[in-house]
Protein backbone atom coordinates (compact mmCIF):
# COMPACT_ATOMS: atom_id res chain seq x y z
CA UNK A 1 0.00 0.00 0.00
CA UNK A 2 1.34 3.36 -1.13
CA UNK A 3 1.81 5.79 1.44
CA UNK A 4 -0.21 9.11 1.32
CA UNK A 5 2.28 11.75 0.82
CA UNK A 6 2.75 15.07 3.37
CA UNK A 7 0.43 18.03 2.95
CA UNK A 8 2.14 20.71 1.57
CA UNK A 9 0.60 24.13 2.53
CA UNK A 10 1.87 27.28 0.75
CA UNK A 11 1.94 30.79 1.93
CA UNK A 12 2.86 33.33 4.69
CA UNK A 13 1.87 33.21 8.18
CA UNK A 14 1.87 36.15 10.54
CA UNK A 15 2.39 35.46 14.07
CA UNK A 16 0.65 37.45 17.05
CA UNK A 17 0.88 37.02 20.62
CA UNK A 18 -2.77 38.86 21.54
CA UNK A 19 -2.11 38.89 25.52
CA UNK A 20 1.06 41.49 24.90
CA UNK A 21 -0.50 42.92 21.83
CA UNK A 22 -3.66 44.11 23.15
CA UNK A 23 -1.99 44.94 26.66
CA UNK A 24 -3.80 42.44 28.64
CA UNK A 25 -2.92 42.34 32.28
CA UNK A 26 0.24 40.04 33.19
CA UNK A 27 -2.62 37.35 35.54
CA UNK A 28 -6.35 36.86 34.75
CA UNK A 29 -6.78 38.06 38.56
CA UNK A 30 -5.89 41.02 37.59
CA UNK A 31 -8.24 44.24 36.84
CA UNK A 32 -8.27 43.75 33.41
CA UNK A 33 -11.05 46.17 31.80
CA UNK A 34 -8.73 48.66 30.42
CA UNK A 35 -7.31 45.97 27.67
CA UNK A 36 -8.16 45.90 23.95
CA UNK A 37 -10.54 43.52 23.03
CA UNK A 38 -9.69 40.66 20.81
CA UNK A 39 -12.15 41.93 18.26
CA UNK A 40 -9.98 44.84 17.94
CA UNK A 41 -7.25 42.44 15.57
CA UNK A 42 -9.91 43.21 12.93
CA UNK A 43 -8.17 46.82 12.05
CA UNK A 44 -5.04 44.53 11.02
CA UNK A 45 -6.35 42.83 8.48
CA UNK A 46 -6.00 45.74 5.70
CA UNK A 47 -2.33 45.51 6.95
CA UNK A 48 -2.16 41.60 6.20
CA UNK A 49 -3.88 41.95 2.91
CA UNK A 50 -1.39 44.70 1.66
CA UNK A 51 1.74 41.93 2.75
CA UNK A 52 -0.19 38.85 1.59
CA UNK A 53 -0.48 36.78 4.71
CA UNK A 54 -2.85 33.88 4.10
CA UNK A 55 -2.59 32.42 7.71
CA UNK A 56 -2.82 34.58 10.95
CA UNK A 57 -1.06 32.03 13.72
CA UNK A 58 -2.52 32.81 16.98
CA UNK A 59 -0.66 32.62 20.78
CA UNK A 60 -2.92 31.13 23.34
CA UNK A 61 -6.20 32.27 23.16
CA UNK A 62 -8.26 29.70 26.18
CA UNK A 63 -8.32 30.94 29.70
CA UNK A 64 -4.59 30.95 31.38
CA UNK A 65 -3.41 31.93 34.62
CA UNK A 66 -1.03 34.83 33.32
CA UNK A 67 1.81 33.65 29.84
CA UNK A 68 -1.12 31.54 28.22
CA UNK A 69 0.60 28.62 28.47
CA UNK A 70 -0.21 27.82 32.19
CA UNK A 71 -3.58 26.72 30.89
CA UNK A 72 -6.97 27.03 33.60
CA UNK A 73 -9.50 25.76 30.77
CA UNK A 74 -8.91 24.62 26.88
CA UNK A 75 -12.87 25.20 26.62
CA UNK A 76 -13.51 28.63 27.65
CA UNK A 77 -11.46 32.04 25.80
CA UNK A 78 -9.38 33.81 28.48
CA UNK A 79 -12.05 37.24 29.47
CA UNK A 80 -8.90 39.80 29.47
CA UNK A 81 -9.32 39.41 25.72
CA UNK A 82 -12.64 39.06 25.28
CA UNK A 83 -15.41 36.49 24.74
CA UNK A 84 -16.00 33.13 22.64
CA UNK A 85 -18.76 35.12 20.90
CA UNK A 86 -15.64 37.97 20.33
CA UNK A 87 -12.98 35.49 18.77
CA UNK A 88 -15.82 33.82 16.15
CA UNK A 89 -16.47 37.31 15.09
CA UNK A 90 -13.17 37.70 14.48
CA UNK A 91 -12.31 35.04 12.99
CA UNK A 92 -14.83 35.03 11.21
CA UNK A 93 -13.71 38.58 9.44
CA UNK A 94 -10.44 36.73 9.07
CA UNK A 95 -12.13 34.43 6.65
CA UNK A 96 -13.91 36.58 4.93
CA UNK A 97 -10.62 38.21 3.74
CA UNK A 98 -9.50 34.77 2.62
CA UNK A 99 -6.88 34.52 5.96
CA UNK A 100 -6.71 31.40 7.35
CA UNK A 101 -6.43 31.23 11.26
CA UNK A 102 -3.80 29.01 13.39
CA UNK A 103 -4.13 28.44 16.93
CA UNK A 104 -1.39 28.00 19.40
CA UNK A 105 -2.43 24.91 21.13
CA UNK A 106 -1.25 23.44 24.16
CA UNK A 107 -1.51 19.87 25.23
CA UNK A 108 1.49 18.68 26.83
CA UNK A 109 1.16 20.77 30.44
CA UNK A 110 -1.40 23.06 32.44
CA UNK A 111 -1.34 25.52 35.22
CA UNK A 112 -1.98 24.68 38.89
CA UNK A 113 -5.29 26.96 38.49
CA UNK A 114 -6.74 23.65 36.52
CA UNK A 115 -9.58 22.60 37.79
CA UNK A 116 -8.55 18.55 37.93
CA UNK A 117 -5.10 19.64 39.36
CA UNK A 118 -6.87 21.52 42.38
CA UNK A 119 -8.64 18.39 42.68
CA UNK A 120 -5.52 16.60 42.79
CA UNK A 121 -3.75 18.56 45.55
CA UNK A 122 -7.56 18.63 47.49
CA UNK A 123 -8.05 14.76 47.98
CA UNK A 124 -4.53 13.39 46.85
CA UNK A 125 -4.80 9.37 46.07
CA UNK A 126 -9.17 9.49 46.27
CA UNK A 127 -9.10 12.16 43.38
CA UNK A 128 -10.48 10.78 40.35
CA UNK A 129 -7.78 12.91 38.33
CA UNK A 130 -5.17 11.22 39.85
CA UNK A 131 -4.04 9.31 36.36
CA UNK A 132 -4.59 12.90 34.43
CA UNK A 133 -1.22 13.86 35.12
CA UNK A 134 2.25 12.50 34.60
CA UNK A 135 4.74 11.03 37.16
CA UNK A 136 2.94 12.20 40.36
CA UNK A 137 4.50 10.62 43.78
CA UNK A 138 3.34 11.05 47.24
CA UNK A 139 6.33 10.21 47.97
CA UNK A 140 8.15 13.73 47.33
CA UNK A 141 7.22 17.22 47.30
CA UNK A 142 6.96 20.06 44.46
CA UNK A 143 8.07 23.54 45.28
CA UNK A 144 5.45 24.88 46.19
CA UNK A 145 4.85 22.29 49.03
CA UNK A 146 2.07 20.29 47.92
CA UNK A 147 2.71 17.47 49.15
CA UNK A 148 3.79 15.34 46.46
CA UNK A 149 5.89 15.96 43.28
CA UNK A 150 4.60 15.83 39.90
CA UNK A 151 6.23 15.59 35.91
CA UNK A 152 6.29 19.42 34.51
CA UNK A 153 7.40 20.79 31.35
CA UNK A 154 11.17 21.74 31.62
CA UNK A 155 11.68 21.49 35.31
CA UNK A 156 9.02 24.76 36.03
CA UNK A 157 6.78 23.53 38.71
CA UNK A 158 3.94 25.85 37.47
CA UNK A 159 3.28 24.13 34.36
CA UNK A 160 2.11 20.40 35.26
CA UNK A 161 2.98 17.87 33.00
CA UNK A 162 -0.08 15.81 31.50
CA UNK A 163 -0.59 12.31 30.62
CA UNK A 164 -1.90 12.54 27.32
CA UNK A 165 -2.35 8.96 26.88
CA UNK A 166 -4.66 8.66 29.06
CA UNK A 167 -8.22 8.09 27.46
CA UNK A 168 -9.76 11.30 29.93
CA UNK A 169 -7.27 13.35 29.18
CA UNK A 170 -7.94 13.06 25.71
CA UNK A 171 -11.57 13.12 25.72
CA UNK A 172 -11.10 16.54 27.49
CA UNK A 173 -7.99 17.61 24.66
CA UNK A 174 -10.75 16.25 21.37
CA UNK A 175 -13.54 18.74 23.77
CA UNK A 176 -11.28 21.16 23.48
CA UNK A 177 -10.04 20.38 19.55
CA UNK A 178 -14.11 20.45 18.57
CA UNK A 179 -14.77 24.05 20.16
CA UNK A 180 -11.72 25.44 18.19
CA UNK A 181 -12.47 23.55 15.18
CA UNK A 182 -16.36 23.39 14.99
CA UNK A 183 -17.39 26.10 17.21
CA UNK A 184 -14.56 29.11 16.58
CA UNK A 185 -13.59 27.93 12.90
CA UNK A 186 -9.84 27.58 13.33
CA UNK A 187 -8.01 25.85 10.49
CA UNK A 188 -4.66 24.60 11.92
CA UNK A 189 -2.76 24.19 14.76
CA UNK A 190 0.73 25.12 16.60
CA UNK A 191 1.32 22.59 18.90
CA UNK A 192 3.24 23.83 21.80
CA UNK A 193 6.22 21.64 23.13
CA UNK A 194 5.61 19.19 20.47
CA UNK A 195 9.10 17.63 21.35
CA UNK A 196 7.95 16.66 24.61
CA UNK A 197 4.75 15.27 23.88
CA UNK A 198 4.05 11.65 23.74
CA UNK A 199 4.39 10.81 20.16
CA UNK A 200 1.52 8.14 20.47
CA UNK A 201 -0.90 11.19 20.34
CA UNK A 202 0.42 12.50 16.85
CA UNK A 203 -1.96 10.00 14.72
CA UNK A 204 -4.72 9.86 17.18
CA UNK A 205 -4.96 13.89 16.77
CA UNK A 206 -4.68 14.16 13.25
CA UNK A 207 -7.70 11.98 12.62
CA UNK A 208 -9.72 13.77 14.94
CA UNK A 209 -8.92 16.87 13.80
CA UNK A 210 -8.78 15.91 10.06
CA UNK A 211 -12.65 14.14 10.72
CA UNK A 212 -13.91 17.45 12.70
CA UNK A 213 -12.80 19.72 9.93
CA UNK A 214 -13.64 17.77 6.99
CA UNK A 215 -17.16 18.01 8.10
CA UNK A 216 -17.56 21.76 9.02
CA UNK A 217 -19.75 24.17 7.38
CA UNK A 218 -18.61 27.14 6.84
CA UNK A 219 -20.55 30.08 5.86
CA UNK A 220 -17.76 32.05 4.04
CA UNK A 221 -16.13 29.64 2.22
CA UNK A 222 -12.38 28.46 3.58
CA UNK A 223 -9.26 30.12 2.38
CA UNK A 224 -6.65 29.00 -0.17
CA UNK A 225 -4.53 28.01 2.69
CA UNK A 226 -6.23 25.22 3.53
CA UNK A 227 -6.92 23.20 0.21
CA UNK A 228 -4.45 21.25 1.38
CA UNK A 229 -6.77 20.22 4.72
CA UNK A 230 -6.19 20.83 8.25
CA UNK A 231 -2.74 22.21 8.95
CA UNK A 232 -0.98 20.78 11.88
CA UNK A 233 2.41 22.61 12.99
CA UNK A 234 4.46 21.17 16.40
CA UNK A 235 7.13 23.04 18.25
CA UNK A 236 10.35 21.81 18.42
CA UNK A 237 13.64 23.04 19.61
CA UNK A 238 15.78 19.95 19.83
CA UNK A 239 15.51 16.43 18.25
CA UNK A 240 14.86 14.94 14.46
CA UNK A 241 11.74 17.19 13.04
CA UNK A 242 11.18 13.93 10.88
CA UNK A 243 10.24 11.42 13.79
CA UNK A 244 6.83 13.80 14.07
CA UNK A 245 6.57 15.50 10.49
CA UNK A 246 5.04 12.39 8.63
CA UNK A 247 1.96 11.73 6.73
CA UNK A 248 -0.60 10.62 9.06
CA UNK A 249 0.92 12.81 11.79
CA UNK A 250 2.34 16.53 11.36
CA UNK A 251 2.58 18.91 8.82
CA UNK A 252 5.47 20.48 9.99
CA UNK A 253 7.66 21.95 12.17
CA UNK A 254 9.13 25.14 13.79
CA UNK A 255 12.70 24.89 12.09
CA UNK A 256 15.06 25.77 15.29
CA UNK A 257 18.28 24.70 13.79
CA UNK A 258 17.70 26.92 10.71
CA UNK A 259 16.70 29.69 12.42
CA UNK A 260 20.10 30.03 14.22
CA UNK A 261 22.01 29.92 11.07
CA UNK A 262 19.86 32.93 9.48
CA UNK A 263 21.02 35.56 12.56
CA UNK A 264 24.88 34.13 13.35
CA UNK A 265 25.73 33.70 9.47
CA UNK A 266 25.05 37.32 9.34
CA UNK A 267 26.53 38.10 13.03
CA UNK A 268 29.20 35.96 12.25
CA UNK A 269 30.41 36.81 8.98
CA UNK A 270 30.09 33.26 8.26
CA UNK A 271 27.57 31.88 5.31
CA UNK A 272 29.41 28.36 5.50
CA UNK A 273 27.31 27.57 8.31
CA UNK A 274 23.77 28.94 6.98
CA UNK A 275 24.68 26.63 3.40
CA UNK A 276 26.08 23.31 5.97
CA UNK A 277 22.48 23.72 7.40
CA UNK A 278 20.70 24.15 4.27
CA UNK A 279 22.73 21.13 2.45
CA UNK A 280 22.03 18.97 6.12
CA UNK A 281 18.48 19.70 5.78
CA UNK A 282 17.30 20.01 1.91
CA UNK A 283 20.15 18.84 -0.23
CA UNK A 284 20.46 16.26 -2.34
CA UNK A 285 20.75 13.91 0.40
CA UNK A 286 18.88 16.36 3.17
CA UNK A 287 16.80 14.97 5.80
CA UNK A 288 14.34 17.01 5.11
CA UNK A 289 14.05 17.30 1.33
CA UNK A 290 10.92 16.22 1.58
CA UNK A 291 9.23 18.46 4.43
CA UNK A 292 8.24 21.86 4.20
CA UNK A 293 9.00 23.38 7.43
CA UNK A 294 8.22 25.99 9.14
CA UNK A 295 10.40 29.15 8.82
CA UNK A 296 11.12 31.98 11.15
CA UNK A 297 13.79 35.32 11.65
CA UNK A 298 11.57 35.41 15.42
CA UNK A 299 8.94 34.87 18.00
CA UNK A 300 7.11 35.27 21.03
CA UNK A 301 10.49 33.09 22.86
CA UNK A 302 13.55 34.49 21.41
CA UNK A 303 14.80 38.34 21.16
CA UNK A 304 13.40 39.81 17.97
CA UNK A 305 15.71 40.04 14.79
CA UNK A 306 15.92 43.34 15.22
CA UNK A 307 18.06 43.52 18.78
CA UNK A 308 19.91 40.58 17.48
CA UNK A 309 21.68 41.37 14.76
CA UNK A 310 24.76 42.99 15.30
CA UNK A 311 24.38 45.27 12.21
CA UNK A 312 20.99 46.43 11.33
CA UNK A 313 21.81 46.40 7.45
CA UNK A 314 21.92 43.05 7.81
CA UNK A 315 17.63 42.33 8.13
CA UNK A 316 17.76 42.99 4.04
CA UNK A 317 19.48 40.00 3.10
CA UNK A 318 18.30 37.61 6.15
CA UNK A 319 14.96 38.29 4.77
CA UNK A 320 15.56 37.74 0.76
CA UNK A 321 16.74 34.51 2.64
CA UNK A 322 13.81 34.00 4.43
CA UNK A 323 11.38 34.30 1.51
CA UNK A 324 13.66 31.73 -0.54
CA UNK A 325 15.15 29.01 1.13
CA UNK A 326 12.74 25.57 2.03
CA UNK A 327 10.11 26.33 3.94
CA UNK A 328 6.96 27.98 4.67
CA UNK A 329 7.75 31.21 5.74
CA UNK A 330 6.34 33.52 8.97
CA UNK A 331 6.57 36.96 10.26
CA UNK A 332 6.49 38.10 13.82
CA UNK A 333 3.99 40.80 14.58
CA UNK A 334 5.76 43.89 13.85
CA UNK A 335 8.85 42.23 12.96
CA UNK A 336 7.91 43.81 9.41
CA UNK A 337 9.34 47.20 10.25
CA UNK A 338 12.07 45.96 12.76
CA UNK A 339 10.36 46.62 16.25
CA UNK A 340 13.09 45.82 18.47
CA UNK A 341 12.50 43.39 21.83
CA UNK A 342 15.04 41.83 23.82
CA UNK A 343 14.94 38.19 26.14
CA UNK A 344 15.00 39.16 29.68
CA UNK A 345 14.03 37.84 32.70
CA UNK A 346 10.48 37.36 31.24
CA UNK A 347 9.13 37.06 27.63
CA UNK A 348 6.71 40.33 27.79
CA UNK A 349 9.35 42.51 26.02
CA UNK A 350 9.06 40.48 23.04
CA UNK A 351 5.28 40.65 23.22
CA UNK A 352 4.42 44.25 23.33
CA UNK A 353 1.54 46.33 22.85
CA UNK A 354 1.08 47.18 19.62
CA UNK A 355 -1.30 48.10 16.88
CA UNK A 356 -1.56 48.85 13.30
CA UNK A 357 -1.03 52.26 13.31
CA UNK A 358 2.24 52.15 15.18
CA UNK A 359 4.14 49.96 13.19
CA UNK A 360 6.34 52.52 11.48
CA UNK A 361 6.78 54.23 14.67
CA UNK A 362 8.11 51.60 17.21
CA UNK A 363 10.01 50.15 14.26
CA UNK A 364 13.49 50.75 13.08
CA UNK A 365 13.35 49.53 9.72
CA UNK A 366 10.77 51.66 7.87
CA UNK A 367 11.39 50.50 4.59
CA UNK A 368 11.86 46.84 5.16
CA UNK A 369 7.65 46.73 5.18
CA UNK A 370 8.05 47.50 1.24
CA UNK A 371 10.73 44.89 0.71
CA UNK A 372 8.56 42.04 2.57
CA UNK A 373 6.19 42.73 0.53
CA UNK A 374 7.98 42.25 -2.98
CA UNK A 375 9.10 39.34 -1.65
CA UNK A 376 6.04 37.91 -1.13
CA UNK A 377 4.55 38.94 -3.88
CA UNK A 378 7.71 37.21 -6.07
CA UNK A 379 7.37 34.11 -4.11
CA UNK A 380 3.98 33.70 -4.84
CA UNK A 381 4.59 34.07 -8.13
CA UNK A 382 7.38 32.22 -8.49
CA UNK A 383 6.51 27.95 -8.14
CA UNK A 384 10.63 27.09 -7.89
CA UNK A 385 10.95 29.45 -4.55
CA UNK A 386 8.07 26.95 -3.46
CA UNK A 387 8.15 23.54 -4.11
CA UNK A 388 11.81 23.68 -5.65
CA UNK A 389 14.73 21.43 -4.85
CA UNK A 390 17.53 23.08 -3.16
CA UNK A 391 21.02 23.17 -5.17
CA UNK A 392 24.20 24.93 -3.62
CA UNK A 393 26.05 27.14 -5.87
CA UNK A 394 28.46 29.46 -4.41
CA UNK A 395 29.50 30.06 -0.41
CA UNK A 396 31.94 32.38 1.17
CA UNK A 397 32.46 34.11 4.20
CA UNK A 398 29.57 37.17 2.74
CA UNK A 399 28.73 35.84 -0.16
CA UNK A 400 26.17 32.62 -0.97
CA UNK A 401 24.49 31.90 -3.47
CA UNK A 402 22.09 29.04 -4.44
CA UNK A 403 19.58 27.38 -6.73
CA UNK A 404 15.79 26.18 -6.70
CA UNK A 405 14.99 24.03 -9.23
CA UNK A 406 11.51 22.28 -10.23
CA UNK A 407 11.21 18.65 -10.30
CA UNK A 408 10.88 17.35 -13.92
CA UNK A 409 7.26 15.87 -12.78
CA UNK A 410 6.36 19.65 -11.56
CA UNK A 411 8.45 21.99 -14.19
CA UNK A 412 6.38 21.17 -17.35
CA UNK A 413 9.18 22.38 -19.23
CA UNK A 414 8.77 25.93 -18.44
CA UNK A 415 11.77 28.09 -18.26
CA UNK A 416 10.71 29.73 -14.84
CA UNK A 417 11.16 26.74 -12.98
CA UNK A 418 14.66 27.24 -11.86
CA UNK A 419 15.40 30.61 -9.87
CA UNK A 420 19.21 31.32 -8.68
CA UNK A 421 19.08 33.36 -5.07
CA UNK A 422 22.27 35.14 -4.30
CA UNK A 423 22.80 37.52 -1.25
CA UNK A 424 25.95 39.78 -0.01
CA UNK A 425 26.40 40.53 3.56
CA UNK A 426 29.48 42.50 2.92
CA UNK A 427 29.87 46.45 2.91
CA UNK A 428 30.43 46.43 -0.75
CA UNK A 429 29.52 44.77 -3.71
CA UNK A 430 30.98 41.44 -4.14
CA UNK A 431 30.64 39.47 -7.75
CA UNK A 432 29.29 36.22 -7.99
CA UNK A 433 30.53 33.89 -10.67
CA UNK A 434 28.96 30.81 -11.68
CA UNK A 435 30.14 28.49 -13.96
CA UNK A 436 27.79 27.53 -16.70
CA UNK A 437 27.08 23.63 -16.36
CA UNK A 438 25.97 24.20 -13.12
CA UNK A 439 23.22 26.20 -14.30
CA UNK A 440 20.09 24.76 -16.63
CA UNK A 441 19.13 28.31 -18.42
CA UNK A 442 21.32 30.83 -20.27
CA UNK A 443 19.24 33.92 -19.75
CA UNK A 444 18.15 35.02 -16.20
CA UNK A 445 15.39 38.15 -15.09
CA UNK A 446 16.53 39.26 -12.11
CA UNK A 447 12.96 39.81 -9.83
CA UNK A 448 14.18 41.98 -7.11
CA UNK A 449 15.98 44.28 -9.22
CA UNK A 450 14.13 45.82 -11.74
CA UNK A 451 13.95 43.07 -14.11
CA UNK A 452 17.57 43.35 -15.14
CA UNK A 453 18.63 41.16 -17.59
CA UNK A 454 21.76 38.80 -17.20
CA UNK A 455 23.06 35.87 -19.23
CA UNK A 456 25.90 33.12 -19.33
CA UNK A 457 28.94 34.42 -21.41
CA UNK A 458 32.23 33.00 -22.50
CA UNK A 459 35.18 34.66 -20.59
CA UNK A 460 38.95 35.32 -22.33
CA UNK A 461 39.81 31.75 -20.62
CA UNK A 462 37.13 30.23 -22.30
CA UNK A 463 34.76 29.05 -19.07
CA UNK A 464 31.11 29.73 -19.74
CA UNK A 465 29.74 31.68 -16.90
CA UNK A 466 27.06 33.43 -15.54
CA UNK A 467 28.46 36.91 -13.20
CA UNK A 468 26.73 38.89 -11.17
CA UNK A 469 28.00 41.88 -9.21
CA UNK A 470 25.33 41.66 -5.88
CA UNK A 471 24.94 45.16 -4.11
CA UNK A 472 25.88 45.45 -0.34
CA UNK A 473 23.70 43.88 2.81
CA UNK A 474 21.21 42.98 -0.18
CA UNK A 475 20.58 39.88 -2.68
CA UNK A 476 19.46 38.81 -5.85
CA UNK A 477 16.51 36.46 -7.63
CA UNK A 478 16.93 35.50 -10.78
CA UNK A 479 14.43 33.46 -12.54
CA UNK A 480 15.42 31.42 -15.90
CA UNK A 481 14.06 33.06 -19.24
CA UNK A 482 15.63 30.69 -21.54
Amino acid sequence: MTQPALARHEGLIYHVFPLGQTGAAKSSREAFSTAKNIREFAGWIPHLKDIGVDAVLFGPLTHSGSHGYDTVDLLSIDPRLGTREDVKWLFDRLHEADIAVVLDAVFNHVGREFSAFRDLAQRREDSPYLNWFSDVNFQADSPFGDGFSYGTWDGHASLVKLNVLNPEVQKYLWSALEFWIMDLGIDGLRMDAADVISPEIWPLLRKTADDMYRNRTDAVGRPPFTREGFWIMGEMVFGNYADICAPGMLDSITNYELYKGLHSSHNDGNYFELAWTLKRQFGEQGIYRDLKLYTFADNHDVSRIASILDRPEHIYPLHILLFTVPGLPSLYYGSETGVPGSKGRDDWELRPVLDHSELQIHGSHGDLLYEITRLREIRARTPALRDGEYRELSVDHRLFAFSRVLSPENSHGEAGDECIVAVNSDESTRTLSIPAERLQGSRYRDLLNGGDVVQIFTREDGLRVLELPVHPCWGAVLQRIE
